[in-house]
Protein backbone atom coordinates (compact mmCIF):
# COMPACT_ATOMS: atom_id res chain seq x y z
CA UNK A 1 0.00 0.00 0.00
CA UNK A 2 1.17 3.57 -0.46
CA UNK A 3 1.29 6.89 1.33
CA UNK A 4 -0.55 9.91 -0.10
CA UNK A 5 2.81 11.02 -1.57
CA UNK A 6 3.06 7.75 -3.54
CA UNK A 7 5.87 6.22 -1.47
CA UNK A 8 5.40 2.63 -0.27
CA UNK A 9 8.11 2.32 2.41
CA UNK A 10 7.57 3.15 6.08
CA UNK A 11 9.62 3.27 9.26
CA UNK A 12 8.13 0.87 11.83
CA UNK A 13 9.07 -0.87 15.09
CA UNK A 14 9.94 -4.53 15.59
CA UNK A 15 11.00 -6.71 18.51
CA UNK A 16 13.98 -8.95 17.68
CA UNK A 17 15.78 -11.63 19.64
CA UNK A 18 19.50 -11.59 18.94
CA UNK A 19 22.69 -13.38 19.83
CA UNK A 20 25.07 -10.85 21.40
CA UNK A 21 28.38 -10.83 23.26
CA UNK A 22 28.36 -9.96 26.98
CA UNK A 23 31.06 -9.61 29.61
CA UNK A 24 31.46 -11.47 32.91
CA UNK A 25 28.80 -9.21 34.50
CA UNK A 26 26.22 -10.02 31.78
CA UNK A 27 26.53 -6.50 30.34
CA UNK A 28 26.19 -6.08 26.58
CA UNK A 29 29.52 -5.63 24.80
CA UNK A 30 28.70 -5.95 21.09
CA UNK A 31 26.62 -7.69 18.49
CA UNK A 32 28.00 -10.91 17.11
CA UNK A 33 30.60 -10.48 14.35
CA UNK A 34 28.08 -11.51 11.67
CA UNK A 35 25.35 -8.91 12.36
CA UNK A 36 23.18 -10.12 9.47
CA UNK A 37 22.54 -13.45 11.19
CA UNK A 38 22.46 -12.12 14.76
CA UNK A 39 18.65 -11.82 14.80
CA UNK A 40 17.28 -15.35 15.12
CA UNK A 41 13.61 -14.53 15.85
CA UNK A 42 11.41 -11.46 15.37
CA UNK A 43 7.83 -10.37 15.91
CA UNK A 44 5.60 -8.70 13.32
CA UNK A 45 6.48 -5.02 12.73
CA UNK A 46 4.11 -2.51 14.33
CA UNK A 47 3.35 1.21 14.23
CA UNK A 48 3.14 3.98 14.39
CA UNK A 49 4.33 3.92 10.78
CA UNK A 50 6.15 6.92 9.28
CA UNK A 51 6.60 7.44 5.54
CA UNK A 52 10.31 7.32 4.63
CA UNK A 53 9.76 10.02 1.99
CA UNK A 54 7.41 12.70 3.39
CA UNK A 55 7.42 11.76 7.10
CA UNK A 56 3.63 11.53 7.48
CA UNK A 57 2.70 9.26 10.39
CA UNK A 58 0.00 6.57 10.37
CA UNK A 59 -1.35 4.27 13.07
CA UNK A 60 -1.79 1.54 10.41
CA UNK A 61 -0.21 1.01 6.99
CA UNK A 62 -2.28 3.12 4.55
CA UNK A 63 -4.78 0.99 2.66
CA UNK A 64 -4.44 -2.06 4.91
Amino acid sequence: MACECGNNQFYAHQVCRMDVIVDGHNEWQSNTPDDQSACYDSDTPYGPYRCTKCGKEFSDIPGE
